[in-house]
């Protein structure tokens, strides 16, 4: 794993965005491009990508062919893709924090690093497969917050036919695969690979308690503790799945492996941390 440092400042706004899956017909390049957009014209705006950012189907994958695979202009192989990419992140690279490798990636990179390269291209940090990075603020002693990245293996789903208990159930499932990591000071926690875009907020607000004196009884709520501590309960944290920006379905005429597995719609787009005064106070979903 990495461990990462980072000075931002004290109101800012984070984008974590993975899967963008580029080189299938499904990516949503323009989509993307909107985010980059945004990233660009905010000069507190910072990005960090969380891998699967190049599809890295190439002509000995089974899956290759001109149906599923954008091949116009050249774009043939795994570096063409990232060479598409790169062109796109440039104007944003100062912003960009970190890339992670996805299964993707790391399925080719024995022989070519993809994740690696686009660094080096983009002067950009590396984040490995799973990451902690330390964010803070030259004006404050000690750091403000600890994210824990990972781009994941794992896949989140529900069978409930209800719609809200279907939720309910993934947004557990999240938390569980991220918790059971056990990097307990970190008050953020994401992951990718599983297409949903999902944002499990603290609960600890939530939670009513009671306080005994000699003459009473009072009714509270539970209070947070630090976004700096060295333990930071699981009701105290975020955790996210990054969403993703690979349509599931292909144009008319052409198709892609998401779709011939049958997968649903999804929501494209990312998750935006907003920091204020050096405190994560929200994380939301952004649809682009």
């Amino acid at each position: 794993m990495e461990l990462l440092d980072f000075n931002i400042p004290l109101d800012c706004k984070i984008f974590d965005a993975s899967d963008l899956h580029s080189g299938p017909h499904g990516y949503n390049r323009e989509a993307f491009n909107k985010l980059l957009d945004e990233v660009e014209n905010d000069n507190n705006a910072r990005l960090f990508l969380k891998g699967d950012l190049v599809d890295c189907i190439t002509p000995s994958d089974s899956r290759f062919s001109s149906h599923s695979v954008d091949i116009t202009n050249g774009h043939r192989n795994a570096q063409d893709h990232a060479d598409l990419l790169i062109a796109d992140l440039k104007r944003v690279a100062h912003k960009i924090l970190f890339l992670q490798w996805g299964n993707h990636e790391f399925k080719i990179a024995n022989t070519f690093d993809i994740t690696k390269y686009m660094c080096k291209e983009l002067d950009v940090k590396f984040g490995g497969y799973i990451a902690v990075a330390t964010f803070r603020n030259d004006s404050r002693r000690g750091h403000l917050f600890k994210i824990l990245a990972t781009h994941g293996r794992k896949s989140i789903s529900s069978l409930a036919k209800d719609p809200i208990q279907s939720e309910a159930n993934m947004k557990a499932s999240l938390k569980k695969h991220l918790d059971s990591m056990r990097f307990t000071d970190c008050i953020y926690q994401t992951m990718g690979h599983a297409h949903k875009l999902i944002v499990v907020e603290p609960t600890i607000n939530k939670e009513v308690m009671l306080t005994t004196t000699t003459k009473n009884i009072k009714q509270d709520y539970r209070s947070p503790v630090p976004q700096n501590s060295k333990y930071i309960p699981s009701e105290c944290r975020y955790f996210v799945c990054s969403g993703t920006f690979l349509k599931t379905f292909a144009p008319s005429g052409l198709t892609n492996y998401a779709e011939m597995a049958q997968y649903g719609p999804v929501e494209l787009g990312c998750a935006e941390i907003v920091v204020q005064d050096g405190a994560i106070v929200n994380v939301k979903k952004r649809l682009f």
